[in-house]
């Protein structure tokens, strides 16, 4: 397959193919546009757009000084922070077939290989949705896709490989991890040394100059003290907490699966598309193929880097930076084995290339939609949980924020009376005045509070695993769940939370008399009704069968003012389901606490 080392001329209808083909894919990125900001750290990029200052992390370090300003320009045109840099990403994702397509002719892939693994490519499901999103993840992708186009075509033409040195430097600004991509950058710099040092030597210096100077921007703006003193301790902390270093993250042979083959967790089409690539691998290996070796090199210090250097969560986002070499791979093997059928059979051959194409990718389009029209549609849970704080909420009442909202709420609450707390147990000592409120990442069983829930589903494996829930309530109405409770779950809008055979439970101070409403539901089909004891601040004060699956009490209870209040259950056995490794004594759907009048 090495016919296709530089390319050739191609005839109109091919170039009609790759025409149509770059604008029918250019449209269907529109899908993917989020209707608004969802994680942390683009909430960072927004609030950067407002004031940039690494120090406080608007945005985190090492500052990615190039996407901030790319951002800053199309604020000008574009009057949100959030949408002017997903207007961005939108710009980059319409360039990933055409790039793709020149960086694959580049390495010496054939058209057919090219332009297939480009069409796949563009149809993976983190490439697709990542395109929507306000991250520096895919511009910074496709800035080394289209880097590496040029370099590889610039090893006969200097003003490409004077093209690709400034992008290859341009998308370090973006992500400094780019620097390890640099095989492509290596391959024509030896090619143009032979041909021309001076070529080089400008092309060294330009790279140079756009990342020194980027940075440079970057330090000046935040304070070169300041900007060396963050971007040390982010360094200390990432290194600590994402990488080997770290002695509760898993071993990084167990991660090699959900990293490189299925880091979307769909399925059985990643299974088929790791399978393909692994014989793509042998094709390449059998042939000598240099094609899949630029490749391979080009992309493979990313993968290693993300198995031993990367955390263990957001798997479909951090592998965006190695996702070419899948299509890549998998491409050339099911095309390699296609010729072999076509040496008996040329139109099978053929037809057998299209027919797995068509399925792997009409799978991916199907797999992915659905996940694309919640986040086009919809509001992410933290964005609506804020909104509706500032609707509903007085503006001289006080906003409690779990610390995973920290940024979001700088950036959506700003003018209001917030304070970030690091975890639950602080809002145990907070004034019971019913003018404090209480948001977080999380759910609640509290019948009174607002809960803001996104479906799953998909979409849970697509993105960070995290803020898929959000909810706002009164802190008279907080419970922080100790010993014996399972973690929160939902489904279709309803909470719940399981305990075992004993569960402690701290309830906000409050003066006098006060009102405790629990409802749980029982697991009544596998065991006899359980003997429930219910202890309050010591003392009992109910001991009675749950006879009923929905076994709702209330009581008026004596409330300790000075500090937090106690509540002990206790039931006389609890079941284990075949599927389940839990012990569940029972399930709490919803609780009420508040003064007694």
């Amino acid at each position: 397959m090495n016919d296709a080392a530089a390319p050739a001329p191609a005839d109109k209808r091919w170039r009609a193919l790759l025409i149509g083909l770059t604008v029918v894919i250019a449209a269907t990125r529109f899908f993917a546009l989020s209707h608004s900001l969802w994680d942390w750290d683009e909430t960072l990029f927004c609030l950067a757009l407002d004031h940039y200052d690494v120090s406080d992390h608007r945005p985190h370090p090492p500052g990615f000084p190039l996407f901030i300003l790319i951002g800053k320009i199309l604020r000008f045109l574009v009057h949100d922070n959030f949408r002017a840099l997903r207007t961005e990403n939108l710009l980059f994702a319409i360039f990933g077939f055409p790039s793709f397509y020149a960086m694959a002719r580049g390495f010496g892939f054939t058209r057919r290989v090219a332009v297939w693994s480009a069409v796949l490519f563009c149809f993976l499901p983190n490439v697709w949705y990542y395109g929507g999103t306000a991250f520096s993840d895919l511009p910074t992708l496709i800035l080394i896709v289209g880097a590496t186009a040029a370099l590889m075509h610039g090893r006969s033409d200097r003003r490409l490989y004077f093209a690709g040195s400034f992008l290859y430097g341009v998308a370090m600004t973006f992500r400094p991890q780019s620097l390890i991509a640099g095989w492509p950058w290596l391959v024509a710099s030896w090619d143009r040394w032979r041909q021309r040092k001076s070529d080089v030597v400008i092309a060294s210096v330009l790279t140079s100059v756009v990342v020194i100077g980027a940075y440079s921007g970057a330090m000046l703006l935040t304070g070169t003290g300041r900007y060396w003193f963050s971007v040390n301790a982010h360094r200390h902390w990432v290194m600590t907490v994402d990488t080997y270093h770290n002695t509760t993250r898993p071993p990084s042979i167990s991660l090699f699966y959900p990293f490189v083959i299925d880091p979307y967790q769909a399925g059985r089409i990643s299974l088929w598309l790791g399978i393909a690539a692994a014989i793509g691998i042998l094709f390449a290996v059998w042939r000598r193929e240099r094609a899949a070796g630029h490749a391979v090199l080009t992309f493979g210090p990313s993968l290693v880097f993300a198995l031993f250097m990367l955390g263990p969560q957001g798997s479909s986002r951090l592998s965006l930076s190695y996702m070419p070499l899948l299509p890549l791979l998998a491409v050339y093997g099911v095309v390699s084995i296609g010729e072999l059928i076509a040496k008996r059979a040329r139109i099978a051959g053929q037809v057998a290339v299209w027919v797995v194409m068509l399925l792997i990718i009409g799978r991916l389009i199907q797999w992915t939609l659905p996940s694309l029209r919640e986040v086009r549609r919809h509001d992410s849970p933290p964005v609506e949980a804020m909104r509706w704080a500032r609707r509903n909420v007085p503006p001289g009442d006080t906003i409690y924020v779990n610390f995973g909202l920290d940024p979001q709420t700088r950036y959506l609450l700003g003018g209001r009376n917030v304070k970030v707390i690091d975890n639950d147990r602080g809002l145990i000592q907070v004034p019971q005045s019913g003018h404090n409120w209480y948001l977080c990442d999380c759910e609640t069983g509290v019948r009174d509070a607002q809960r803001f829930i996104r479906p799953r589903k998909m979409l849970f494996a697509l993105f960070q695993r995290r803020y898929f829930e959000a909810s706002i309530q009164r802190v008279i109405d907080f419970a922080n769940f100790e010993e014996g409770w399972y973690e929160g779950e939902n489904s279709g809008g309803d909470s719940w939370r399981w305990m075992g055979r004993h569960s402690r439970t701290l309830l906000p101070p409050m003066p006098g008399k006060a009102d405790l409403v629990l409802r749980f539901e029982v697991p009544l089909d596998a065991e006899a009704p359980p003997d429930v004891e219910v202890r309050f601040n010591g003392v009992e004060i109910d001991h009675a069968r749950a006879d009923k699956r929905i076994w709702e009490r209330t009581y008026v209870v004596d409330s300790r003012a000075d500090r937090a209040n106690e509540l002990a259950i206790d039931v006389d056995h609890a079941v284990r389901p075949p599927s389940d490794s839990r012990e569940l004594g029972l399930s709490l759907r919803s609780w009420t606490w508040k003064a007694h009048r």
